[in-house]
């Protein structure tokens, strides 16, 4: 049978039968054994026979039919293509799959998974977890045809694959990609390409490019001179056993190019070992050979090999070249000519080598008997070069001596460890033997695979040696505790292993206190033995308890039990000082921490230091001190310790921002038990930039200033201005000294005032008062603090100048008798006469004395002795011109005017006129050291005398010698008999003691000076040296003294007043010769009433704290060491007091277990976080005051939120300020604060909710929601909804008209319109749709006094009556109708629209009262009253009327008393329209009845009502 056409599978072309014109589905599968008519169709397509045609098929049955869906796909060929068919339309497509592949950008060989997602809203794009979204600005889908070529697909949540694919070309089943270049195996100077599947080549400029180490099979290509290299050899790397040899094969030198078609045999190619290996090398079995080559034909029969040198490397390599050579017949082409370079490179397996134990005969193991030894790697040194310290494994086989340890257990004997325990440190030899000898221990070491032989390790042993090596003592203080440590106490041994412990036994306890150690952080108890690691860790204390002894000692033993050490505690007075106080600069912010840096204080010795407290003595004056912890503000006698400041517990703030130069200080006393308190000062200065500085206008225009006057401080003199700042207030820091500042308002006078406003400022109300002391400046300091909430603080200061005034008279400063000789003349000076005046400034060439009467002589100029004068200076006097002469009685008074130019006084200087004279004045005795000199000086010896002499005309002469010395020369020591006043005061004159044995001495002098003479004794006084020794006190004791009492030292009485504890007498002592200054003599007094201090102690919660001396003290000093009992008034609440821990029933402790650390609080874990206990101490039968012990209990976070009912959370651990609500996201609306809802929050609390402050703000739409979880800042609670609910809000209104009286206003009221919504928080505007006629709306504007039309207003401006309608228009009628039309409107409501509020015009509607003031009038039956000023015309001004009236404004307001301020009262007519019914008005003094009368007659009181008939009221309309 012929066969034309028969078609297997599917036809491509589709143009040779109508059957397969898609009408029936295309087949993709495997086929086998087909035969038609017993011809095997596939066979004769297989050879090609038969003219057949093959396209699209393998000649097995490929792979991707057994494929899976969810299977990788390879493409790889160029055109590889797979088509899916798709039937099925969706309203999104998402595409996911998985992607391979280097010749994209994620090309880093790992596996990457696409999420693309559309719908008609957005796209999205995942890569992994990277995603990214975009609108779609078209708005449609783009669908899949009806086939879509791709691979690995999942189409809207349906996988597609290898089985959903309709046609596939060039494709193959799981991944078969690999990516070597991810391995980097080119040079660094080389490119990776990718070639093929899983092949790369290496491009680059030099000859090899392979990396040498590379250790994959790789291909070698011919050069570049084709369009595409050559595949020329496939290398793959050599593995050879350690230190064998193996066959470099074919298969490491596998030739791909087909090289017999270019006329290449195998012994024309050649190898060329370029760098052979370096552990090994390269051996060739033929002969003769040439060196360093070998052909292919040589490795194809097994003739080259490889030998490794033994060594442990596991890798190595040798650089080949291959070269091509064809038989003569051929030629090569270009590419196949010269050399090409590779890499051949060899991986070596190594092999086990059995381990070494570096160990000789000598080496030896020594240890201390009974003890421990590190071992080291200087005796186990196990050596493997192919195995790792930690597979290195020792086995002991026989231990005679003792046994094997790890460091981390000690006590387990343990008989295998390996080399890395051993290099670090972790295994130790424990000594066991019972006498020092030789032994020796049995080892073996192992790889795993391989055992050594067995080594012996010979052990020596050595006794234990122990000695003293320190017992320093320690120095300690008065009710202190001090560490013992090794540097005080420890020993020296033979003993190798650090931690172990040497055990102290205490033999005898101190005297005077206790040995404590800690048992757990800060818990220290009472022991009789500690041991040297606990003197290492710091944890032996000596405790001081009793007493003031100068020392204390405790006896021990140690290991040696028949050895008894002492150790001596000895008391030393503490001493407290300064050991930095620097300033505190503050510059960009006003806050900041007391640091070591700024303010540190120490102890010697040093203490711990919580011990050293901090008490405020004044705080700061700009700004303030406070805790960073509790925020407590530091006031005057609080307190902080140093540790606070290492801390950086304290803080230091300026009140407000500063915009000005601010310099602050503090000051404070600084304690420490047992020490002496020390007083300073820190001092804080904020500097602004001038920047800040610049926001600020500052005039401070200096005061001028009378004396003893007053003057104004105005905003000329004193202003402030910043833009940012509305009101200031002014405190005065630093009150003026020579006066004071005075607020005056009219009568009201506020003198010393030590603050002012601006505004008392800006009315003119300061003023400065000066005292009226000779003072020339004064000033004050201020600080300006913002009133408001504006963050604003200046300091500054302010200067005043004071103009002097003469108001002072001259004063006598040296009265005294003037003495001349008879008929003499003598030179008058300020030692004889002297004004002086107080006023501040005044020269003394002011103060001018005239002679007014002159008895007995006259006054000359010293230039003009001819010419008397009667007037001269104070300067004169001062500058010696002036000369008396004397002429007429011997005693006579000059009568003097002294003046200073405004004031003068009358004076007398009185004259004594007798022979000359001169006499010695000797205010001083002379005293000497024996042996030494003595200068004398004019204290000793001067003169008087009433010549005319200089102090060169007075001579000494000495005539009777000193006994015991002589009258020398200073400078020489020369004796001499005559000298000068003048000598003696430039100090030339000494007396020089020359015998000891006598205590005093006299020299005898004659005085000479011209005509005048007389003779002295001038006495010397000789002292032993050691009256110029220092003065040393013998007894200077502390007084005590009853509180309020007095009591008696020698012949003083001190009187102690109340509260006081302490005093104190500082006096100066002398011998006569030296002074001991400055001691004191100390106080104490006996209070009356005794004061417990304490400090908060802080627990955490559940635990315990002890209470220490710390916490809990004596505040009265007296009483410090004679408190025995505290007894507990009002127990803890929370928890217990414990006392060794176990809780107290007596509700009392003692000093004692106070001060031995054993009373401790104990919490009972509740979520209490503060707890107090109320205390009282006791001395003897003295009780102190209550106290009361505040404890502070920080959490522990161990509970977690839990919502209830969603609408609260509860935390049993957390307060509610830290329980915070995170708001995930919102929908339709924001979570906001209810103060400003217009921003939105991202977190809350769960106080803010309680307080009602927490609001949700909707936006829009039928419901709303926001997503939250909890957080107590450790646990967080799951994410919770929270749903809202919303309901439409509508809007009521309700009107009423409004009745005006003609050309008024008034205002509209809720009264009028009232609008309201159910949702009462919603505004609720008005719009004005017609505006009214016949006047206009009007509301007050942003500037306060004017008015403005308006067209929309609030319903919050109608309550508030803040809008209000004029009438304008002209009116004749008694009445008219306008109103005006508006709308409602609200967030979200429904507008109302087309409302209408009338407005009612009429005379009748009230509002004439607003012009007449009109009174009840009383009057007696029958009788008349006369009715003068009731009845006036009157205004009220709009917005001040009382609440009788409405409110209304008329253009009269400025004239009260009538109505029209251009008419005077008698053209003012009122008419009467009917007369009252019961009586009638008449004019006095008439009594004639009247229709009519003016504002006059009202004035004058002319204007009267009669009454007539019996009825009691009566009215009248006018």
């Amino acid at each position: 049978m012929s066969i034309m056409d028969f078609f297997v599978g599917d036809n491509k072309n589709k143009n040779n039968t109508d059957i397969f014109f898609g009408h029936v589905a295309k087949f993709r599968g495997c086929i086998a054994d087909l035969k038609y008519n017993d011809i095997n169709i596939l066979e004769l397509a297989r050879h090609r026979q038969s003219q057949a045609t093959v396209q699209g098929i393998t000649w097995n049955c490929a792979a991707e039919f057994e494929a899976a869906v969810d299977q990788p796909i390879s493409f790889v060929e160029d055109d590889a293509y797979m088509i899916i068919p798709q039937k099925m339309y969706h309203k999104e497509l998402k595409v996911q799959f998985e992607l391979l592949s280097k010749s994209v950008k994620v090309s880093d060989g790992k596996w990457h998974k696409i999420y693309f997602r559309q719908t008609p809203a957005f796209l999205e794009l995942t890569v992994d977890e990277h995603k990214t979204n975009e609108k779609n600005v078209h708005g449609h889908l783009f669908q899949l045809s009806d086939s879509s070529y791709i691979g690995g697909l999942e189409i809207t949540d349906q996988k597609k694959g290898l089985p959903d694919a309709q046609v596939t070309e060039g494709l193959l089943p799981d991944c078969m990609w690999q990516y070597p270049c991810l391995q980097n195996p080119c040079s660094d100077n080389g490119v990776c390409v990718q070639h093929g599947l899983d092949s790369f080549q290496c491009q680059c400029q030099e000859e090899l490019c392979v990396n040498v180490n590379y250790t994959e099979r790789y291909k070698v290509f011919s050069k570049s001179s084709l369009a595409t290299e050559l595949e020329l050899l496939s290398v793959e790397p050599l593995e050879v056993l350690e230190g064998q040899s193996e066959i470099i094969t074919t298969n490491n030198l596998h030739m791909i190019l087909d090289y017999q078609k270019y006329g290449i045999k195998d012994s024309g190619i050649n190898f060329f070992i370029v760098e052979g290996p370096e552990h090994g090398s390269i051996t060739i079995d033929i002969w003769p050979h040439e060196k360093n080559s070998f052909a292919l034909l040589d490795v194809a029969r097994d003739k080259v090999h490889y030998v490794h040198d033994g060594s442990e490397s596991t890798h190595d390599s040798m650089v080949l070249e291959v070269e091509f050579s064809a038989v003569n017949t051929f030629i090569l082409p270009v590419y196949l000519r010269g050399r090409s370079r590779f890499s051949l490179s060899v991986n070596v397996v190594p092999t086990n080598d059995p381990p070494v134990l570096e160990m000789s005969d000598a080496t030896v193991l020594r240890t201390v008997q009974g003890t421990k030894k590190f071992i080291s790697s200087d005796v186990f040194k196990a050596v493997d070069p192919d195995t790792s310290p930690l597979e290195l494994i020792y086995t002991i086989l026989k231990s005679e001596c003792g046994f094997f340890e790890n460091a981390k257990k000690p006590g387990v004997k343990i008989v295998t460890f390996t080399q890395e325990d051993v290099d670090k440190g972790k295994i130790l030899f424990f000594d066991r033997s019972s006498n020092s000898n030789t032994s020796y221990i049995s080892l073996q070491v192992s790889d795993g695979i391989e055992t050594s032989p067995v080594y012996q390790l010979r052990v020596t042993v050595s006794p234990q040696y122990w000695r003293l090596e320190r017992n320093t003592g320690l120095i300690v203080l008065h009710q202190t505790s001090s560490i013992i440590t090794p540097y005080n106490l420890s020993f020296t041994s033979n003993v190798a292993i650090p931690d172990f412990s040497a055990q102290f036994t205490i033999a005898k306890k101190p005297q005077y206190g206790v040995i404590e150690v800690e048992k757990n952080v800060n818990v220290w108890e009472i022991s009789d033995s500690f041991t040297s690691g606990d003197l290492k860790q710091h944890r032996v204390r000596y405790k001081h308890v009793s007493s003031k002894p100068d020392y204390d000692e405790f006896q021990f033993r140690t290991l040696d039990k028949s050895q008894l050490y002492t150790f001596r505690l000895t008391f030393t007075r503490c001493t407290l000082y300064k050991a930095t106080a620097k300033t505190l600069h503050l510059t960009e912010f006003w806050e900041m921490s007391l640091s070591t840096k700024y303010l540190s204080f120490e102890t010697k010795p040093p203490k711990a230091l919580t011990s050293i407290t901090y008490v405020i003595a004044q705080t700061p004056q700009y700004g303030f001190l406070f805790s960073s912890v509790s925020k407590y503000r530091l006031k005057t006698c609080d307190t902080f310790t140093q540790e606070d400041v290492v801390s950086q517990n304290i803080k230091y703030r300026l009140y407000q921002k500063a915009y000005s130069d601010v310099e602050d200080h503090f000051s404070f006393v600084v304690l420490s038990p047992g020490c002496n308190n020390v007083t300073s000062n820190l001092t804080i200065i904020y500097s602004p930039s001038k920047e800040e500085k610049s926001k600020v206008i500052v005039n401070l225009r200096q005061l001028e200033v009378d004396e003893g006057s007053s003057a104004l401080i105005d905003p000329s003199h004193l202003y402030l201005q910043a833009d940012f700042v509305t009101d200031l207030l002014y405190n005065i820091t630093q009150k003026p000294q020579h006066g004071f500042l005075q607020i005056k308002k009219g009568d009201i006078v506020k003198n010393n005032t030590g603050y002012f406003s601006a505004g008392e400022l800006k009315n003119n109300l300061l003023h400065y008062v000066h005292d009226s002391t000779e003072t020339q400046t004064d000033y004050f300091k201020f600080i300006a603090l913002s009133t408001n909430e504006e963050n604003f603080q200046y300091v500054g200061q302010y200067n005043i100048n004071i103009h002097l005034k003469n108001d002072n008279s001259p004063t006598r400063a040296v009265d005294k008798v003037f003495h001349i000789v008879v008929g003499g003349e003598r030179l008058l000076t300020n030692k004889d006469l002297k004004y002086v005046d107080q006023d501040l400034g005044t020269p003394t060439s002011m103060i001018v004395y005239t002679s007014r009467e002159s008895p007995n002589g006259n006054f000359y100029n010293i230039k003009n002795h001819g010419v008397k004068i009667t007037e001269f200076t104070q300067d004169d006097l001062d500058s010696n011109k002036i000369i008396f002469k004397h002429k007429g009685p011997e005693y006579g008074k000059v009568r003097l005017w002294v003046t200073d130019g405004q004031f003068h006084v009358n004076g007398i200087l009185e004259i004594q006129a007798s022979a000359p004279f001169i006499h010695v004045d000797m205010n001083k005795k002379i005293i000497v050291e024996q042996g030494k000199i003595v200068v004398i000086t004019n204290e000793h010896l001067s003169y008087s005398t009433n010549l005319y002499a200089f102090d060169n005309n007075v001579i000494y002469e000495v005539t009777n010698n000193p006994a015991f010395g002589k009258v020398v020369l200073s400078k020489t020591l020369k004796a001499i008999k005559n000298f000068t006043q003048e000598d003696v005061n430039l100090g030339h004159i000494s007396y020089l003691n020359e015998h000891s044995g006598g205590s005093a001495d006299e020299i005898g002098i004659r005085v000479r000076c011209k005509d005048a003479l007389n003779v002295a004794q001038l006495g010397v006084w000789i002292l032993p040296s050691n009256y110029w020794d220092p003065l040393e006190v013998k007894n200077l004791r502390k007084l005590s003294v009853e509180e309020a009492t007095s009591a008696l030292i020698t012949n003083k009485i001190l009187e102690s007043g109340a509260n006081q504890t302490k005093d104190k007498i500082i006096f100066n002592a002398t011998n006569g010769i030296v002074w001991k200054k400055n001691l004191q003599l100390n106080i104490e007094i006996i209070p009356e009433r005794m004061y417990l201090g304490t400090n908060n102690l802080i627990v955490n919660e559940g635990g315990t704290a002890t209470i220490s001396t710390a916490h809990l003290f004596v505040l009265t000093g007296y009483y410090k060491s004679r408190v025995t009992l505290y007894t507990i008034k009002e127990n803890v609440k929370y928890g217990c007091v414990q006392v060794l821990k176990r809780c107290i029933k007596s509700k009392a402790f003692s000093q004692k277990e106070l001060n031995s650390v054993v009373v401790q609080y104990a919490h009972d874990g509740s979520e209490n976080l503060e707890d107090e206990l109320i205390l009282v101490g006791e001395a003897g039968d003295k009780k102190s005051f209550p106290v009361t012990l505040k404890i502070t209990v920080l959490p522990v976070n161990d509970q977690k939120p839990k919502l209830v009912n969603n609408t609260a959370v509860i935390d049993d651990d957390k307060p509610k300020e830290t329980l915070k609500y995170q708001v995930q996201s919102c929908w339709w609306g924001s979570v906001s604060l209810l103060s400003d809802v217009s921003s939105s929050l991202n977190y809350f609390t769960q106080e803010l909710l309680d307080k009602g402050i927490i609001v949700f703000r909707h936006h829009n739409g039928s419901e709303a929601r926001f997503k939250f979880n909890v957080s107590d800042g450790l646990h967080t609670t799951k994410d919770y909804v929270f749903h809202i609910k919303t309901k439409p809000v509508h809007i009521k209104i309700i009107s009423r008209p409004l009745h005006i009286f003609p050309l008024q206003k008034k205002y509209l009221t809720s009264n009028h319109l009232l609008a309201t919504a159910s949702d009462v928080n919603r505004k609720i505007q008005y719009e004005v749709d017609v505006p009214p006629s016949l006047g206009r709306l009007m509301m007050e504007s942003e500037k306060m006094g004017i008015f403005k039309v308006v067209s929309s207003f609030t319903q919050d401006d109608l309550n508030n009556s803040r809008v209000f309608y004029e009438h304008t228009h002209q009116f004749s009628d008694l009445y008219a109708n306008d109103s005006f039309m508006f709308s409602v409107k609200a967030h979200l409501t429904p507008t109302l629209t087309k409302k209408v509020l009338k407005i009612d015009i009429s005379v009748s509607s009230g509002g004439l009262d607003a012009y007449v003031s009109i009174s009840k009038i009383s009057v007696d039956e029958g009788g008349f009253d006369q009715h003068p000023s009731e009845l006036i015309w009157s205004c009220v001004f709009f917005g001040k009327i009382t609440q009788a009236y409405e409110h209304l404004y008329h253009a009269s307001a400025m004239t009260p008393m009538h109505e029209d301020a251009d008419t005077p009262p008698a053209k003012l007519k009122y008419d009467l329209i009917s007369g009252p019914l019961n009586g009638k008005l008449v004019l006095l003094p008439d009594n004639v009845a009247v229709s009519y009368w003016s504002q006059a007659d009202i004035d004058d009181n002319r204007l009267a009502y009669a009454h007539e008939g019996s009825a009691l009221k009566d009215s009248f309309p006018f």
